[in-house]
Protein backbone atom coordinates (compact mmCIF):
# COMPACT_ATOMS: atom_id res chain seq x y z
CA UNK A 1 0.00 0.00 0.00
CA UNK A 2 1.48 3.40 -0.37
CA UNK A 3 2.22 5.28 2.64
CA UNK A 4 -0.63 8.41 2.19
CA UNK A 5 -1.12 10.94 5.63
CA UNK A 6 -4.55 11.85 5.07
CA UNK A 7 -5.34 15.28 6.13
CA UNK A 8 -7.75 13.73 8.97
CA UNK A 9 -4.98 12.00 10.42
CA UNK A 10 -2.67 15.33 9.77
CA UNK A 11 -5.49 16.90 12.07
CA UNK A 12 -5.30 14.20 14.74
CA UNK A 13 -1.63 14.64 14.74
CA UNK A 14 -1.35 18.03 15.63
CA UNK A 15 -4.66 18.28 17.96
CA UNK A 16 -2.78 15.73 20.13
CA UNK A 17 0.45 16.40 19.77
CA UNK A 18 0.42 20.20 19.76
CA UNK A 19 3.41 20.45 17.40
CA UNK A 20 3.99 23.11 14.40
CA UNK A 21 3.41 21.72 11.26
CA UNK A 22 6.20 19.63 9.49
CA UNK A 23 6.64 21.55 6.41
CA UNK A 24 7.82 24.45 4.40
CA UNK A 25 5.29 27.22 3.31
CA UNK A 26 3.92 26.27 -0.30
CA UNK A 27 0.46 26.49 -1.79
CA UNK A 28 -0.02 22.79 -1.21
CA UNK A 29 1.19 22.62 2.58
CA UNK A 30 -1.33 25.36 3.29
CA UNK A 31 -4.44 23.63 2.07
CA UNK A 32 -3.32 20.54 3.51
CA UNK A 33 -2.69 22.39 7.07
CA UNK A 34 -6.30 24.04 6.15
CA UNK A 35 -8.07 20.90 6.12
CA UNK A 36 -6.71 19.41 9.11
CA UNK A 37 -7.65 22.60 10.84
CA UNK A 38 -10.89 22.63 9.42
CA UNK A 39 -11.36 18.75 11.49
CA UNK A 40 -9.67 20.05 14.70
CA UNK A 41 -12.76 22.69 14.94
CA UNK A 42 -15.85 20.35 13.61
CA UNK A 43 -14.10 17.54 16.62
CA UNK A 44 -15.02 20.61 19.07
CA UNK A 45 -10.99 20.92 19.90
CA UNK A 46 -10.77 24.61 20.88
CA UNK A 47 -7.56 25.13 22.32
CA UNK A 48 -5.92 22.67 19.70
CA UNK A 49 -7.40 24.95 17.15
CA UNK A 50 -6.52 28.22 18.79
CA UNK A 51 -2.99 27.01 18.71
CA UNK A 52 -2.73 25.38 15.47
CA UNK A 53 -4.91 28.85 14.03
CA UNK A 54 -1.87 30.99 15.24
CA UNK A 55 0.35 28.25 13.47
CA UNK A 56 -1.32 28.54 10.50
CA UNK A 57 -1.28 32.40 10.43
CA UNK A 58 2.82 32.57 11.63
CA UNK A 59 3.76 29.80 8.78
CA UNK A 60 4.15 32.21 6.35
CA UNK A 61 1.88 30.23 3.71
CA UNK A 62 1.15 32.00 -0.16
CA UNK A 63 -1.46 34.75 0.18
CA UNK A 64 -3.44 33.70 -2.82
CA UNK A 65 -6.65 32.12 -1.86
CA UNK A 66 -7.84 35.64 -0.33
CA UNK A 67 -11.23 33.44 1.41
CA UNK A 68 -9.49 31.06 3.13
CA UNK A 69 -8.86 32.73 6.07
CA UNK A 70 -12.53 34.11 6.31
CA UNK A 71 -13.92 30.58 5.61
CA UNK A 72 -11.59 29.20 8.41
CA UNK A 73 -12.96 32.00 10.45
CA UNK A 74 -16.69 31.33 9.45
CA UNK A 75 -16.03 27.92 10.68
CA UNK A 76 -14.20 28.72 14.20
CA UNK A 77 -17.42 31.16 15.07
CA UNK A 78 -19.96 28.49 14.08
CA UNK A 79 -18.42 25.90 16.46
CA UNK A 80 -17.41 27.50 19.07
CA UNK A 81 -19.84 30.74 19.31
CA UNK A 82 -21.36 28.60 22.46
CA UNK A 83 -18.18 28.73 24.45
CA UNK A 84 -17.77 32.76 23.57
CA UNK A 85 -18.35 35.17 26.43
CA UNK A 86 -21.77 36.62 26.66
CA UNK A 87 -20.51 39.94 25.68
CA UNK A 88 -18.86 38.85 22.40
CA UNK A 89 -21.69 36.68 21.01
CA UNK A 90 -23.59 39.01 19.49
CA UNK A 91 -20.29 40.40 17.51
CA UNK A 92 -19.71 37.40 16.40
CA UNK A 93 -22.75 36.03 15.58
CA UNK A 94 -22.90 39.31 13.17
CA UNK A 95 -19.24 38.44 11.86
CA UNK A 96 -20.66 34.80 11.11
CA UNK A 97 -23.68 36.15 9.55
CA UNK A 98 -21.72 38.70 7.39
CA UNK A 99 -18.84 36.03 6.78
CA UNK A 100 -22.02 34.08 5.05
CA UNK A 101 -23.67 36.21 3.23
CA UNK A 102 -19.92 36.85 1.54
CA UNK A 103 -18.89 33.38 1.02
CA UNK A 104 -22.25 31.77 0.30
CA UNK A 105 -22.90 33.03 -3.65
CA UNK A 106 -19.09 32.61 -3.85
CA UNK A 107 -19.81 28.87 -3.54
CA UNK A 108 -23.30 28.58 -5.26
CA UNK A 109 -21.50 30.47 -8.59
CA UNK A 110 -18.25 27.87 -7.94
CA UNK A 111 -16.15 30.97 -7.81
CA UNK A 112 -13.95 29.57 -4.61
CA UNK A 113 -10.98 27.56 -5.18
CA UNK A 114 -10.99 24.03 -4.70
CA UNK A 115 -9.85 23.45 -0.96
CA UNK A 116 -11.97 26.89 0.11
CA UNK A 117 -14.72 24.41 -1.64
CA UNK A 118 -13.68 21.42 -0.24
CA UNK A 119 -13.21 23.14 3.26
CA UNK A 120 -16.63 25.22 3.34
CA UNK A 121 -18.95 22.35 1.33
CA UNK A 122 -18.19 19.74 3.44
CA UNK A 123 -16.89 21.84 7.18
CA UNK A 124 -18.82 24.42 7.19
CA UNK A 125 -20.75 24.84 4.10
CA UNK A 126 -24.34 24.56 4.12
CA UNK A 127 -24.30 20.31 4.52
CA UNK A 128 -22.08 21.06 7.45
CA UNK A 129 -24.31 23.91 9.37
CA UNK A 130 -27.28 22.04 8.55
CA UNK A 131 -25.95 18.52 10.43
CA UNK A 132 -24.34 21.02 13.19
CA UNK A 133 -28.61 22.41 13.71
CA UNK A 134 -29.97 18.62 13.34
CA UNK A 135 -27.77 17.68 16.17
CA UNK A 136 -28.77 20.61 18.44
CA UNK A 137 -32.14 19.25 18.55
CA UNK A 138 -31.30 15.54 17.78
CA UNK A 139 -28.01 14.50 18.54
CA UNK A 140 -27.47 10.65 16.77
CA UNK A 141 -24.99 9.85 20.08
CA UNK A 142 -27.50 11.36 22.71
CA UNK A 143 -30.75 10.50 24.14
CA UNK A 144 -34.27 11.15 23.12
CA UNK A 145 -36.02 14.27 24.47
CA UNK A 146 -37.30 13.95 28.35
CA UNK A 147 -40.56 15.48 27.63
CA UNK A 148 -42.07 16.24 24.36
CA UNK A 149 -40.51 17.90 21.59
CA UNK A 150 -42.44 21.70 20.91
CA UNK A 151 -43.63 21.17 17.20
CA UNK A 152 -42.08 24.23 15.97
CA UNK A 153 -38.71 22.49 16.67
CA UNK A 154 -39.80 19.41 15.03
CA UNK A 155 -41.03 20.88 12.35
CA UNK A 156 -37.87 22.87 11.84
CA UNK A 157 -36.41 19.26 12.45
CA UNK A 158 -38.12 17.87 9.40
CA UNK A 159 -37.42 20.57 7.37
CA UNK A 160 -33.37 20.59 8.07
CA UNK A 161 -33.52 16.61 7.47
CA UNK A 162 -35.27 16.85 4.02
CA UNK A 163 -32.92 19.67 3.05
CA UNK A 164 -29.87 18.32 3.86
CA UNK A 165 -30.74 14.89 2.03
CA UNK A 166 -31.25 16.87 -0.72
CA UNK A 167 -28.01 18.91 -0.31
CA UNK A 168 -26.42 15.77 -0.07
CA UNK A 169 -27.11 14.11 -3.17
CA UNK A 170 -26.57 17.42 -5.22
CA UNK A 171 -23.30 17.46 -3.22
CA UNK A 172 -22.09 13.85 -4.16
CA UNK A 173 -23.73 13.34 -7.86
CA UNK A 174 -21.40 16.66 -8.00
CA UNK A 175 -18.64 15.05 -6.65
CA UNK A 176 -18.87 11.85 -9.12
CA UNK A 177 -18.66 14.56 -12.07
CA UNK A 178 -15.54 15.96 -10.74
CA UNK A 179 -14.09 12.04 -11.00
CA UNK A 180 -15.53 11.55 -14.31
CA UNK A 181 -13.58 14.75 -15.71
CA UNK A 182 -10.60 13.24 -14.10
CA UNK A 183 -10.82 10.09 -15.37
CA UNK A 184 -8.84 10.26 -18.61
CA UNK A 185 -5.36 11.51 -16.58
CA UNK A 186 -6.10 8.44 -14.13
CA UNK A 187 -5.88 6.20 -16.83
CA UNK A 188 -2.67 7.30 -18.26
CA UNK A 189 -1.41 8.09 -14.57
CA UNK A 190 -1.74 4.40 -13.99
CA UNK A 191 0.71 3.52 -16.86
CA UNK A 192 3.33 5.14 -14.99
CA UNK A 193 5.93 3.19 -12.51
CA UNK A 194 4.45 3.31 -9.02
CA UNK A 195 7.79 5.20 -7.97
CA UNK A 196 7.06 7.97 -10.53
CA UNK A 197 6.17 11.13 -8.78
CA UNK A 198 3.73 12.09 -11.52
CA UNK A 199 2.08 8.37 -10.30
CA UNK A 200 1.74 9.58 -7.09
CA UNK A 201 0.58 13.25 -7.43
CA UNK A 202 -2.44 11.14 -9.72
CA UNK A 203 -3.02 8.81 -6.89
CA UNK A 204 -2.94 11.77 -4.03
CA UNK A 205 -5.45 13.52 -6.22
CA UNK A 206 -7.69 10.87 -7.20
CA UNK A 207 -7.57 10.04 -3.72
CA UNK A 208 -8.91 13.50 -2.62
CA UNK A 209 -11.20 13.67 -5.48
CA UNK A 210 -13.45 10.77 -4.32
CA UNK A 211 -12.43 11.98 -0.21
CA UNK A 212 -14.10 15.03 -1.58
CA UNK A 213 -17.72 13.17 -2.60
CA UNK A 214 -17.69 10.76 0.10
CA UNK A 215 -16.97 13.17 2.83
CA UNK A 216 -20.08 15.12 3.01
CA UNK A 217 -22.35 12.17 2.42
CA UNK A 218 -21.07 10.29 4.98
CA UNK A 219 -21.79 13.58 7.54
CA UNK A 220 -25.16 14.19 6.12
CA UNK A 221 -25.84 10.11 6.88
CA UNK A 222 -24.58 10.75 10.06
CA UNK A 223 -28.07 12.34 10.61
CA UNK A 224 -30.32 11.26 8.21
CA UNK A 225 -29.78 7.47 9.65
CA UNK A 226 -30.61 8.22 13.10
CA UNK A 227 -33.76 10.62 11.64
CA UNK A 228 -34.62 7.42 9.87
CA UNK A 229 -34.43 5.33 13.14
CA UNK A 230 -35.68 7.70 16.00
CA UNK A 231 -37.74 10.24 14.19
CA UNK A 232 -41.04 9.39 16.07
CA UNK A 233 -38.91 9.97 19.28
CA UNK A 234 -38.63 13.41 18.33
CA UNK A 235 -41.86 14.16 16.73
CA UNK A 236 -41.22 13.81 12.81
CA UNK A 237 -42.43 10.98 10.44
CA UNK A 238 -38.95 8.84 9.79
CA UNK A 239 -40.46 7.63 6.55
CA UNK A 240 -40.20 10.36 4.17
CA UNK A 241 -35.99 10.23 5.06
CA UNK A 242 -36.34 6.32 4.84
CA UNK A 243 -38.09 6.77 1.77
CA UNK A 244 -34.93 9.48 0.41
CA UNK A 245 -32.28 7.38 1.64
CA UNK A 246 -33.60 4.47 -0.13
CA UNK A 247 -34.13 6.88 -3.45
CA UNK A 248 -30.81 8.10 -2.99
CA UNK A 249 -29.01 4.54 -2.77
CA UNK A 250 -30.81 2.32 -5.14
CA UNK A 251 -31.99 5.10 -8.08
CA UNK A 252 -30.29 3.57 -11.68
CA UNK A 253 -29.24 6.69 -13.01
CA UNK A 254 -28.50 7.24 -16.63
CA UNK A 255 -25.73 9.67 -16.30
CA UNK A 256 -23.99 6.53 -15.03
CA UNK A 257 -24.78 4.22 -17.49
CA UNK A 258 -27.76 2.73 -16.08
CA UNK A 259 -25.55 2.21 -12.73
CA UNK A 260 -26.71 3.06 -9.32
CA UNK A 261 -24.68 5.04 -6.22
CA UNK A 262 -23.77 1.47 -4.85
CA UNK A 263 -22.19 0.34 -7.89
CA UNK A 264 -20.00 3.58 -8.06
CA UNK A 265 -19.36 3.11 -4.06
CA UNK A 266 -18.27 -0.43 -4.30
CA UNK A 267 -15.58 0.41 -7.42
CA UNK A 268 -13.90 3.54 -5.60
CA UNK A 269 -13.67 0.66 -2.83
CA UNK A 270 -12.05 -1.70 -4.48
CA UNK A 271 -10.16 0.50 -6.82
CA UNK A 272 -9.05 3.16 -4.40
CA UNK A 273 -9.11 1.63 -0.84
CA UNK A 274 -5.79 0.16 -0.39
CA UNK A 275 -4.23 3.96 -1.24
CA UNK A 276 -6.05 5.26 1.71
CA UNK A 277 -8.05 3.49 4.50
CA UNK A 278 -10.47 6.67 4.73
CA UNK A 279 -11.65 5.66 1.56
CA UNK A 280 -12.49 2.15 3.11
CA UNK A 281 -14.50 3.87 5.75
CA UNK A 282 -16.38 5.84 3.85
CA UNK A 283 -17.23 3.32 1.33
CA UNK A 284 -17.93 0.73 3.85
CA UNK A 285 -20.22 2.99 6.03
CA UNK A 286 -22.17 3.87 3.13
CA UNK A 287 -22.66 0.81 1.64
CA UNK A 288 -24.10 -0.58 4.77
CA UNK A 289 -26.49 2.04 4.62
CA UNK A 290 -27.27 1.12 1.12
CA UNK A 291 -27.82 -2.53 2.47
CA UNK A 292 -30.10 -1.40 5.01
CA UNK A 293 -32.09 0.91 2.72
CA UNK A 294 -32.86 -2.01 0.67
CA UNK A 295 -30.53 -2.20 -2.23
CA UNK A 296 -29.82 -5.48 -4.06
CA UNK A 297 -27.07 -4.49 -5.01
CA UNK A 298 -24.69 -5.14 -2.52
CA UNK A 299 -23.83 -7.75 -0.59
CA UNK A 300 -23.76 -8.16 3.24
CA UNK A 301 -20.71 -9.74 3.43
CA UNK A 302 -19.02 -7.50 1.34
CA UNK A 303 -19.79 -4.08 3.89
CA UNK A 304 -18.21 -6.83 6.68
CA UNK A 305 -15.03 -7.41 4.37
CA UNK A 306 -14.70 -3.87 3.44
CA UNK A 307 -14.81 -2.58 7.18
CA UNK A 308 -12.47 -5.20 8.51
CA UNK A 309 -9.89 -4.28 5.96
CA UNK A 310 -9.38 -0.79 8.29
CA UNK A 311 -10.27 -2.75 11.51
CA UNK A 312 -7.48 -5.13 10.96
CA UNK A 313 -5.21 -1.92 9.50
CA UNK A 314 -1.39 -2.65 9.94
CA UNK A 315 -0.11 0.08 11.90
CA UNK A 316 3.77 -1.63 12.02
CA UNK A 317 5.18 1.04 9.47
CA UNK A 318 3.71 3.76 11.88
CA UNK A 319 6.64 4.54 13.82
CA UNK A 320 5.57 8.10 15.38
CA UNK A 321 3.47 8.03 18.29
CA UNK A 322 0.99 10.73 17.21
CA UNK A 323 0.49 8.83 13.60
CA UNK A 324 -0.08 5.23 15.20
CA UNK A 325 -2.75 6.58 17.92
CA UNK A 326 -4.74 8.43 14.91
CA UNK A 327 -4.29 5.20 13.18
CA UNK A 328 -5.88 2.90 16.37
CA UNK A 329 -8.19 5.84 16.52
CA UNK A 330 -9.39 4.91 12.57
CA UNK A 331 -9.26 1.06 13.53
CA UNK A 332 -11.84 1.49 16.57
CA UNK A 333 -13.62 3.41 13.78
CA UNK A 334 -13.78 0.70 11.92
CA UNK A 335 -14.77 -1.28 14.41
CA UNK A 336 -17.91 0.53 15.71
CA UNK A 337 -19.75 1.12 12.36
CA UNK A 338 -19.09 -2.44 11.76
CA UNK A 339 -20.91 -3.50 15.23
CA UNK A 340 -23.55 -0.38 14.41
CA UNK A 341 -24.48 -1.87 11.12
CA UNK A 342 -25.02 -5.42 12.71
CA UNK A 343 -27.42 -3.63 15.54
CA UNK A 344 -28.80 -1.57 12.82
CA UNK A 345 -30.04 -4.72 11.11
CA UNK A 346 -32.04 -5.71 13.62
CA UNK A 347 -32.66 -9.67 13.23
CA UNK A 348 -31.14 -12.75 14.73
CA UNK A 349 -28.47 -13.27 12.23
CA UNK A 350 -27.04 -9.71 12.55
CA UNK A 351 -26.91 -9.96 16.30
CA UNK A 352 -25.42 -13.32 16.36
CA UNK A 353 -22.70 -12.44 14.01
CA UNK A 354 -22.17 -8.80 16.01
CA UNK A 355 -21.72 -10.81 19.30
CA UNK A 356 -19.26 -12.96 17.36
CA UNK A 357 -17.59 -9.69 16.03
CA UNK A 358 -17.54 -8.25 19.54
CA UNK A 359 -15.66 -11.37 20.58
CA UNK A 360 -13.72 -10.90 18.06
CA UNK A 361 -12.95 -7.45 18.95
CA UNK A 362 -12.09 -8.28 22.78
CA UNK A 363 -9.94 -11.28 21.90
CA UNK A 364 -7.85 -8.73 19.34
CA UNK A 365 -7.61 -6.17 22.38
CA UNK A 366 -6.06 -8.87 24.66
CA UNK A 367 -2.76 -8.45 22.42
CA UNK A 368 -2.90 -5.02 20.95
CA UNK A 369 -2.40 -2.70 23.71
CA UNK A 370 -4.12 0.94 22.30
CA UNK A 371 -7.03 -1.29 21.47
CA UNK A 372 -7.63 -2.11 25.66
CA UNK A 373 -10.37 0.30 26.03
CA UNK A 374 -12.56 -2.49 24.62
CA UNK A 375 -12.71 -4.52 28.09
CA UNK A 376 -15.20 -5.21 29.79
CA UNK A 377 -15.61 -5.65 33.52
CA UNK A 378 -16.47 -8.58 35.17
CA UNK A 379 -18.88 -7.52 37.18
CA UNK A 380 -21.21 -6.68 33.85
Amino acid sequence: MLKYLSPTLLSLIIGAAGIAPLWSATAEERNQHAIALTKLMNAKMRLSADRQLKEFRDAGYPSSDPNLDKILRAIYLDQFRNDLPEADKAKSEAELKALRAELDPLLKANKLSPVAKLIFSGGGGSAMRMVNEISRLMHPEGPGPLTTMAAEKSQLLARLMDTLGKQAEEDFNAGIEKVKANLAIETKGFELPDADPLFLKMVNHGVELRLEALRPLSLALYVLRDGANRGKEFGIDPAPIQAQLTKMFTTVRPELDKKAWTDVIDLWSMEWGDFNPYVNLYTGVLLGDAVNMGSKTVKDDQVESILLTVAYLSTKEFNDAHVKTAAYGLKIEAWTNLLRYRLMQNNATSFNRGTALWQEFLKLAKTEDMLRLGTVSKSI
